[in-house]
C-alpha cells in the first residue's frame, strides 16, 4: 500500500499520471494469483493544488483506476484495465469540464527468444461540459495498437501500428485522438565500434473523413555511428538524415534535417558537440528558409574526500 505522491502505471491508453491519493496492489508470486492493483486519487501536478491556493487553483479532477493482469504463461500475460475521472470546480466559466471512463485490454506475448509481441485496444465513455450552463454531451471512441520487437543478434527492429479515433479520449493516460500510424525502426550492429539505424514514420488525420481534407506525413531517417573514432578510446560520432514531408489541402512541405554529432573526453574535460543544418521547403515558396545550428559543451566531473 502507498499513500501521497501515488504513481501507476497501467497501460498508454489508461493510466500513466500520478495522482495524489493511494494505492494498493496485491500479488502471490509463488502460487501465481492474478496481480490487482487498486489506485485512487487527485490528478494535481502539486499538492497546494489540493488546499486550493489562489495562485495555483486548478480544476479538481479525481480518479479511480484498478487493474486486473494475469501471467498465463512466463512468456504471456494480459491486463485488463478500468480508469475513472471526474472534473468539478472550474476556475473560469469557459473551463471544460469532463467525465471520462476508459476500459483497456492489453497483452505480451514473447513467442520465440528474441521476439516480442504487444497490443492494447481501448474503448472510451466521455462527457463533455465545454462551458459553464452547457449540459454534457456523450462520446464514444477506440484506441488500437500492435507492436512487435524483434531483438537479437547484431539486429534490433521494431514495428508498430496504432489507430485512435476522433473521439477517443484518455485524461490520465497517452493518446493523440483522430490518428492512425505506421512506424518502423531498425538499428544493425555491424561491429562493436559501428553501428547502422534507419527508420521510418507515417501517419495520418480525417479517420472518419469529419474534416475537409487529409494531412499525410512521412518521416524516413538514416544515421551512422561510429565508436573510437581515431583510435580514441572515449570518442563516438554519429551523423543522421531525416526527410520530412507533409501535404494536404493547402499544406505542402519537405524539409530535410541533417545532424552531426562528435564527443569525446580531452583529459579532464568530457566535450559534446553538435553541428546541424536544417533545409525547410514549402509550396509555393511561402516559407523557405535554411537553419544552421552549433553548440559544444565542455563539463568535468569530480570527487572530493569527505571533510570534517
Amino acid at each position: 500500500m502507498n499513500v501521497g505522491d501515488t504513481f501507476e502505471s497501467f497501460s498508454q491508453y489508461s493510466l500513466g499520471t500520478s495522482l495524489k491519493g493511494a494505492s494498493y496492489r496485491f500479488y502471490d508470486e509463488v502460487s501465481n494469483t492474478p496481480d490487482i492493483t487498486v489506485v485512487s486519487g487527485l490528478a494535481y501536478p502539486r499538492w497546494d493544488n489540493v488546499w486550493r491556493e489562489r495562485e495555483t487553483r486548478t480544476i479538481e479532477r479525481s480518479a479511480f483506476g484498478s487493474r486486473l493482469k494475469y501471467n498465463f504463461t512466463p512468456d504471456f500475460f494480459a491486463g485488463a484495465n478500468l480508469v475513472v475521472s471526474d472534473d468539478d470546480k472550474r476556475i473560469r466559466t469557459t473551463d471544460p469540464l469532463y467525465n471520462n471512463m476508459v476500459y483497456s485490454l492489453d497483452m505480451e506475448y514473447r513467442p520465440i527468444p528474441g521476439l516480442t509481441l504487444r497490443t492494447e485496444s481501448a474503448f472510451n465513455d466521455t462527457k463533455l461540459s465545454v462551458q459553464e450552463g452547457a449540459d454534457y454531451k456523450i462520446n464514444h471512441g477506440y484506441a488500437h495498437k500492435v507492436e512487435a520487437i524483434g531483438d537479437g543478434g547484431p539486429s534490433r527492429a521494431s514495428l508498430e501500428y496504432e489507430r485512435i479515433a476522433p473521439d477517443f479520449q484518455t485524461l490520465l493516460g497517452s493518446a493523440t485522438p483522430d490518428r492512425e500510424k505506421a512506424k518502423a525502426k531498425w538499428r544493425y550492429r555491424y561491429s562493436k565500434t559501428f553501428s547502422l539505424t534507419t527508420g521510418f514514420l507515417w501517419f495520418r488525420n480525417n479517420l472518419e473523413h469529419q474534416r475537409a481534407f487529409t494531412t499525410h506525413n512521412y518521416k524516413p531517417e538514416a544515421g551512422i555511428t561510429v565508436k573510437r573514432l581515431f583510435d580514441r578510446q572515449y570518442s563516438t560520432a554519429d551523423i543522421s538524415y531525416k526527410f520530412d514531408r507533409k501535404y494536404g489541402g493547402t499544406t505542402s512541405a519537405s524539409n530535410h534535417i541533417t545532424n552531426f554529432g562528435y564527443r569525446d573526453r580531452f583529459g579532464i574535460f568530457d566535450s559534446e558537440t553538435n553541428v546541424g543544418y536544417t533545409l525547410y521547403n514549402t509550396k509555393n515558396r511561402v516559407i523557405d528558409s535554411r537553419e544552421y545550428t552549433y553548440n559544444t559543451m565542455l563539463s568535468s566531473r569530480h570527487t572530493l574526500e569527505n571533510a570534517s
